[in-house]
């Protein structure tokens, strides 16, 4: 799982994928983990649950404090991008 997650956030550098679509992929492991818990289907070291559950809570903040409220409905979330220093942050932390 582990090689999976720095793909994608290498494939975020890399403009591969958006931001957003990264976020996506860490919310959707963390749901079928959480989902699966008592299945062994679902295998994520402590480290890398914890990634991912802290890209999806800084991308919470980030959208947040970044943005008034009245322009989040109307928000290209596509667009928006994390500093780049926080995915290369994660991916050193994964290594």
């Amino acid at each position: 799982m582990k090689r999976n997650i720095i793909l994608k956030m290498n494939d975020v550098l890399n403009n591969r994928i958006t931001d957003y679509q990264l976020v996506e992929y860490c919310e959707n492991i963390l749901e079928n983990y959480y989902a699966d818990m008592d299945s062994e289907s679902m295998n994520l070291t402590d480290l890398e649950r914890e990634i991912l559950e802290d890209i999806s809570a800084q991308w919470e903040l980030m959208i947040v404090n970044s943005f008034p409220e009245n322009e989040l409905a109307s928000l290209d979330i596509e667009s928006v991008k994390f500093p780049q220093q926080f995915l290369e942050e994660w991916i050193k932390r994964l290594k």
